[in-house]
C-alpha cells in the first residue's frame, strides 16, 4: 500500500522544480516548505536587469525565481548583510577576521523594513 502523498510534507530539497516537474500529475498534492519564489520580487528584477541582460551570467535566465536560484539569492543576502553588520562594528571597508564575521552573523537583524529595502519583502 502506498503512503498518500497528501500526507507528505517535504523539506526544501524535495520541493525544487527538478524534483516535482518530472512527477507530473503524480506529484499532485505534495506539500513542500520553501522560500518565496518567482520573477516578481524586486531583487529578482534587479538581477535580471543588472546581471543577465548585461551578459554577465552564463546560466539561463529562465532559472531566475526557481527555488534553487532563490535559495542562492537568500544565502547571498544573509552573507552580505552579515558582512555589512560586522563592518559597521569593526570598520567599514576593512577586511574582516573570521571572528568579526561570526560576530556579524550572530548580530544579524534583517527585519521586514530591511528586506523591503533589499527588494526581497517577506
Amino acid at each position: 500500500m502506498a503512503f498518500p502523498r497528501t500526507k507528505i510534507v517535504g523539506v526544501w530539497w524535495s520541493g525544487a522544480e527538478e524534483d516535482v516537474i518530472p512527477a507530473g500529475d503524480g506529484g499532485e498534492g505534495l506539500h513542500c516548505a520553501g522560500s518565496t519564489c518567482g520573477h516578481h520580487l524586486p531583487v529578482m528584477q534587479d538581477i535580471l536587469k543588472n546581471v543577465y541582460k548585461k551578459g554577465r551570467e552564463r546560466w539561463r535566465s529562465s532559472r531566475i525565481g526557481s527555488i534553487y536560484h532563490t535559495r542562492g539569492v537568500v544565502a547571498g543576502i544573509i552573507t552580505a548583510e552579515s558582512d555589512r553588520t560586522a563592518q559597521a562594528q569593526f570598520g567599514k571597508g576593512k577586511p574582516m577576521t573570521g571572528e568579526q564575521v561570526r560576530w556579524g552573523i550572530e548580530h544579524l537583524n534583517i527585519d521586514d523594513k530591511r528586506l523591503k529595502e533589499l527588494g526581497a519583502p517577506a
